[in-house]
């Protein structure tokens, strides 16, 4: 049976035009319609995870040095500083078995959006199917961000093409 919040959040990914979706974007969605009682992230991230038959939770790639002797601090101005450049660095969440054609971009997408997309929903196949090679699936996680990263400059240059702002802030020159 699904819940409430379980029916919700197939709706929320059904209706997003990326195949997979921050679960902070999700939790903020609930919290916007349903308030408290959708629960914290943390509950909503296990409730997911304990119904892999309707979602995929892809967890992001461990940093590449130890940040063991960060204070708790530390660690929240980090992921501050992630979320300020327009990176998302909690899990996504994409549907188990898609069931339905993604909406369509939006008008103003670049021209190589449909095939970044497609691109993503394959990866996000990949890893599903490698379940048992968690080599494999760091691996693909990997090229999950990279092909993020190229939506995301894709999505600033069609936006600074129409005269829109870009979705994150500039990067400083080396």
């Amino acid at each position: 049976m699904v819940s409430q919040i379980e029916q919700r959040v197939l709706t929320l990914l059904r209706n997003d035009p990326d195949p997979m979706v921050p679960l902070t974007r999700i939790h903020a969605a609930l919290v916007a319609e349903l308030g408290p009682r959708c629960g914290t992230y943390a509950q909503l991230y296990e409730r997911l995870r304990r119904r892999p038959d309707l979602f995929l939770l892809l967890e992001p790639l461990p940093v590449p040095w130890s940040g063991d002797a960060w204070s708790a601090d530390v660690e929240d101005e980090y992921r501050h500083a992630l979320r300020e450049a327009g990176l998302d660095p909690g899990p996504r969440v994409a549907l188990a078995a898609p069931d339905v054609e993604l909406p369509p971009l939006p008008a103003a997408a670049h021209p190589a959006a449909p095939v970044l997309r497609t691109l993503q929903e394959s990866l996000v196949h990949l890893w599903s199917s490698a379940a048992d090679d968690p080599e494999l699936q760091a691996e693909l996680i990997e090229a999950l961000g990279q092909a993020e990263e190229i939506r995301r400059v894709l999505q600033d240059l069609a936006a600074s093409e129409s005269g829109q702002t870009p979705s994150s802030p500039p990067r400083a020159a080396p």
